[in-house]
């Protein structure tokens, strides 16, 4: 296997997970309870995976750091989404409190 065809399945792959993970979250949204910045981040990758998946297939490999990117993304996806989740300290016991 060449590192291009590598590089094309790898962001293909990517691209495929960004869209199975933004599309029900956009159509989770509502038009008055979602802010429109969070809406217009999700429409937003996943437009530019669509646009990305058509460039591999026209053009040929993306460039390395695309492929990061859009690996990076794809596991942002996949994480847990709240803030607070992400930031919490696990808890920690204490032998004098009990």
């Amino acid at each position: 296997m060449t590192p291009d065809l590598f590089s094309q399945i790898v962001a293909a792959a990517a691209c495929i997970v960004i869209l199975w993970r933004a599309e029900p979250a956009i159509n989770r949204m509502r038009a008055r309870s979602s802010p429109i910045l969070l809406r217009l981040s999700f429409w937003c990758l996943a437009v530019a995976a669509i646009g990305a998946l058509v460039e591999i297939v026209l053009s040929g490999p993306p460039p390395w750091p695309a492929t990061v990117g859009a690996i990076g993304v794809a596991l942002l996806l996949f994480c847990e989404r709240r803030i607070r989740y992400l930031t919490r300290r696990p808890p920690t016991v204490r032998p004098d409190v009990q």
